[in-house]
């Protein structure tokens, strides 16, 4: 069993440490939209630039290289997951930040919590939550609706003990954990406190939550959320912890990208609005994931992976952009860059709904594809079919009113109809 929540935890979750309305935040942001044309740039003059420890990878077949060599290049997240259990730093978060032989085990675990089998029961929850969002509406956060539904998701699906008070403050303190893990700051900044914060407000609700459920009756338990079966199954209280952080850490972030990404893509790209909108009102999902899973290759979910090199090797070897690296090095993989790669990809810069899915690298390649991939794809269609059905148009007004948290816009506003 877990020990008690401590008397003096972490400073408390300040979500205004982690808001950025400032300019230079804005330039940051704008950037991460539109970096491709930076990486064609780096593809034809430094695919496999360094600067000083970092090895920017940029070529499509270096990209693949790099995330298949697990020997070499290591997920580097292990320090800061172990900080969000201090009194069991050795309890593995599953599915994210692992390499080597405690890999195989993680995806088995979250195979057997998170099962194909579940996707009709996600696909009602988020349909429901989204359909009812926006309907009677003409303006909407389309920001507060992608992560609002992650936090319904943690309510309905999960099993976590939430009530419709403390569900934005969940959402966000999900956010924070995403940003903490997977974010540039350093540790001395204000967002990675806030990160801590979040983190240590997430391991209270989780403690509640498992308390609850062990409390409940057996026929109350059940199989029918995740925490149920983690706690049918017999768990300790760590490791199911452990657990619902690696899918909350993983899930919420990555799925709010995707969902808002999307609705920036589409805003800009009136093609791209009009195929996923004709696709939405016709009910045809396999066509609307086509055009909202191409929407999101033009401003992914994140730009790249970042792996840590364990030993001495070469990126790209015998060719003219060889790149040697050494242990301790960081290479930045760029997934963003290999989408666009014209040697891989026919007509990179075309919308292109019906082009091959092994183009795609949105949710990863290879070792460590996205487990969340089936959940991940059922709230992008659900969240954004009503939108699409009724319609939406951003005003030049709410261009410039975009609040940002982190690297997640948290506020986007949109006009329906």
């Amino acid at each position: 069993m877990l020990p008690p929540v401590p008397a003096t935890p972490p400073a408390a979750f300040d979500p205004d440490l982690i808001r950025d309305r400032s300019v230079r935040g804005r330039v940051a942001q704008w950037f991460m939209a539109h970096a491709r044309w930076l990486f064609a740039a780096l593809r034809t003059f430094h695919p496999n630039l360094r600067l000083g420890r970092y090895v920017l990878v940029t070529r499509r077949d270096d990209v693949e290289e790099v995330l298949s060599h697990a020997d070499c290049f290591h997920v580097r997240f292990g320090t800061r997951l172990a900080a969000l259990h201090p009194e069991a730093p050795a309890t593995p978060i599953p599915g994210i930040g692992t390499d080597g032989p405690q890999y195989p085990p993680a995806l088995e675990t979250i195979s057997q919590v998170v099962p194909f089998a579940d996707i009709p029961a996600v696909t009602a929850i988020v349909r429901h939550f989204a359909e009812a969002s926006v309907a009677g509406r003409t303006r909407l956060d389309a920001g507060a609706l992608a992560w609002l539904t992650q936090a319904e998701l943690g309510r309905r699906y999960l099993g976590l003990n939430l009530n419709d008070g403390n569900l934005s403050r969940f959402g966000l303190c999900c956010l924070a954990i995403g940003n903490y893990i997977f974010g540039p700051q350093t540790e001395t900044s204000a967002a990675f406190q806030a990160g801590r914060g979040a983190a240590a407000e997430i391991s209270g609700m989780l403690r509640r939550s498992i308390a609850h459920a062990r409390a409940a009756p057996p026929s109350a338990t059940g199989p029918a959320t995740v925490l149920g079966r983690l706690v049918v199954a017999g768990l300790d209280d760590c490791i199911i912890e452990s657990t619902l952080t690696g899918l909350l850490a993983a899930l919420v972030p990555a799925s709010t990208l995707a969902v808002i990404n999307t609705v920036q893509v589409l805003l800009r790209q009136p093609n791209a609005m009009a195929a996923a909108r004709a696709a939405a009102v016709a009910g045809d999902d396999v066509a609307l994931f086509r055009c909202l899973f191409e929407a999101l290759r033009f401003q992914p979910i994140l730009p790249g992976l970042f792996r840590e090199c364990i030993a001495d090797g070469v990126i790209a070897g015998g060719t003219a952009r060889q790149r040697h690296v050494r242990a301790g090095d960081v290479v930045f993989a760029s997934t963003a860059s290999g989408m666009f790669d014209p040697q891989r990809v026919a007509v990179p810069g075309r919308f292109d709904p019906d082009r091959p899915a092994a183009d795609t690298m949105l949710f990863g390649f290879g070792r460590h594809w996205c487990v969340g991939f089936a959940v991940g794809r059922v709230q992008l269609i659900e969240t954004l079919r009503p939108m699409l059905r009724r319609g939406f148009r951003q005003p030049w007004a709410d261009r410039f009113n975009i609040t940002w948290f982190g690297t997640f816009p948290e506020s986007l506003m949109v006009r329906l109809g």
